[in-house]
């Protein structure tokens, strides 16, 4: 009888995440979650959700509706399949919001159907303008907010405006995890270098940070290199365009390859016009980089108490300001680093998070 009920006792977790290929803030944190979730001996089990393509490889609207449509109801089924196998009994769904929330919202009622407990975890940082402009896509988010069990939210203001606005929602605030004890063991033989690692495109502010670095520039030991999938037409528009100087486009590298670039860096920027709580930004965190990025989502509260500068978006002379800032002074940039890396290990250290993780499948499980 104890076996049976100790059987009982055990969490089965359903994790709904993308996966690398392609590589992305969520996807890294997929992968670092099911690291600790076998580290721990917690039972589970994946449900894929990463896109086939990504938009800076020609991924249309009508792509994303069509594929997004089809993996929608493959998702729902493989996962009608696993809980009327007895491998579930807690779900949780990460989700990025705009076309995702048709299906957030099918899996939802899919788990209330069968009685099984659900974690909605909100991994963008847009909350608090989505709430403000009000519209359709609010309106989804906040009955998929309704349906689920617990919400987490990976920002402060997120949680606050959610609060101010539905009373009644379960939310938490729960800031994404880091490896910081892996990272740590990375040398970090440091050069006069930037790094800037993310999508690029234009929305996470490549052509600003390239001609801020045009302007700022005039030491040729310094170098700048850009990390991160891109479209090859558009990145040579603006290379063309700009003609910055300096620059090394290394394309998407492996994870492994793309942290000792980012440990040899003096400095790390992402002038991004919209973020959660990015994966890169606690990853320099961890290195003890100096870090430039923008006011967007939760990065203000990442790099308060002197952990890095923080700047207005769309704005070149706020980087290029910074950046002359920061590389004219190595005190100054070694003082952001050490702050940066303490916060991260006192904060955001994965296995900090995990318990809180651990906490929310345990309160809501049946």
């Amino acid at each position: 009888m104890k076996k049976i009920a100790d059987e009982k006792e055990k969490i089965k977790l359903c994790l709904i995440a993308p996966v690398p290929p392609p590589y992305g803030g969520i996807a890294n944190w997929t992968e670092n979650l099911r690291a600790l979730l076998e580290k721990n001996h917690v039972q589970y089990c994946l449900l894929n959700i990463s896109p086939k393509k990504r938009i800076v490889e020609g991924r249309s609207l009508c792509n994303r509706i069509a594929s997004g449509a089809i993996q929608m109801v493959l998702c729902r089924n493989e996962l009608v399949k696993k809980i009327k196998s007895g491998k579930v009994n807690v779900i949780h769904t990460v989700t990025s919001g705009q076309l995702a929330l048709f299906r957030d919202i099918l899996l939802l009622k899919t788990a209330r159907k069968y009685h099984i407990p659900f974690i909605y975890h909100i991994h963008f940082g847009k909350v608090p303008q989505l709430i403000e402009r009000g519209g359709f896509h609010w309106k989804l988010m906040k009955y998929g907010m309704r349906l689920a069990d617990q919400v987490v939210v990976i920002d402060q203001k997120s949680f606050t405006d959610i609060k101010k606005t539905i009373p009644a929602a379960n939310v938490a605030y729960i800031p994404n995890p880091v490896n910081y004890h892996l990272l740590s063991l990375i040398p970090r033989d440091t050069k006069k270098k930037v790094v800037f690692v993310g999508w690029c495109m234009k929305e996470k502010g490549i052509e600003e940070l390239l001609e801020a670095w045009r302007d700022t520039v005039k030491n040729p030991e310094w170098g700048l290199d850009v990390i991160g999938p891109y479209d090859k037409g558009y990145m040579a528009d603006i290379i063309k365009k700009i003609s910055p100087g300096q620059v090394n486009i290394l394309g998407e590298l492996p994870h492994e390859d793309t942290m000792k670039r980012l440990a040899e860096a003096s400095i790390f920027v992402l002038p991004s016009y919209s973020e959660g709580f990015p994966m890169s930004v606690l990853e320099a965190m961890s290195l003890g980089k100096a870090i430039i990025a923008t006011d967007v989502g939760a990065i203000p509260e990442m790099l308060g108490e002197e952990c890095g500068i923080v700047i207005e978006k769309e704005n070149p002379k706020e980087i290029a300001g910074a950046l002359k800032e920061l590389m004219e002074n190595e005190a100054l940039r070694e003082r952001y680093g050490a702050n940066a890396r303490e916060k991260a290990k006192k904060n955001y250290e994965s296995s900090i998070i995990f318990e809180r993780y651990r906490s929310c499948w345990n309160a809501f499980r049946r």
